[in-house]
């Protein structure tokens, strides 16, 4: 389902994963197609599919255009060298963001309530009066 709302060739998408650049695919996006990079197992049949079909490059052609988008869509990402370590780079990447900005909120959060503590001048009273308190019983 993910390969078919994908607007983008395979190709195009090795590419993309080949430069680490996740260009506008989301996290979910990323951790779809990481799952459907091909095993081992995969790759050798699709190879020996290949090349038992590719008596001539017209033949090869054919039988790549006879795969379903996704094995076409393993085809492709056979290319690329270490796909299933860049997927995850860039998913930490995308995440990375989205968590740095959201801890940054939080961290904002806090400052504004430390600066407004400290400039209170209602908590300075109270203070006051709790260490005139605590002298007056010692």
């Amino acid at each position: 389902i993910i390969l078919a709302r994908l607007k983008i060739e395979f190709s195009a998408l090795a590419d993309m994963v080949n430069n680490m650049d996740s260009g506008k695919l989301d996290d979910t996006q990323l951790k779809a197609l990481r799952e459907f990079l091909p095993t081992k197992e995969e790759k050798t049949a699709i190879d020996q599919y290949v090349k038992n079909a590719s008596s001539t490059e017209e033949s090869k052609q054919a039988a790549i255009n006879d795969f379903c988008a996704c094995e076409k869509y393993m085809l492709a990402m056979m290319k690329v060298e270490m796909a299933d370590e860049k997927f995850q780079c860039m998913l930490f990447k995308y995440q990375f963001d989205h968590k740095l900005n959201e801890l940054m909120n939080g961290v904002t959060t806090l400052i504004n309530a430390c600066e407004e503590v400290q400039k209170s001048v209602r908590l300075r009273k109270l203070m006051a009066m709790i260490l005139m308190l605590g002298n007056q019983i010692n």
